[in-house]
């Protein structure tokens, strides 16, 4: 994962296409991959010391936990649901 970010980095400043990372999207993704990343290396500290199975549920829960959280503040946000 740190591979894919360096060279991305190089070849943004080699082609001299900095404007890039201008782009609000761009840091709103790059948010969510590191999220997702750091949630990947915590279910397999999870799946050394719980098992495969449980440390496999507490992740797909923390997953079905992210969704609601995020679609209810979308919801609020943009539909004015109170």
């Amino acid at each position: 994962m740190l591979g894919v970010l360096v060279g991305t980095v190089i070849y943004v400043i080699g082609s001299h296409s900095t404007a890039v990372y201008r782009n609000k999207m761009i840091w709103r993704n790059s948010l969510a991959g590191v999220e997702f990343g750091i949630g990947t290396l915590f279910y397999l500290f999870s799946a050394k010391q719980n098992g495969v199975t449980n440390a496999f549920i507490y992740s797909q829960l923390c997953s079905v936990f992210q969704h609601l959280v995020v679609s209810g503040s979308y919801m609020k946000k943009n539909l004015n649901v109170n």
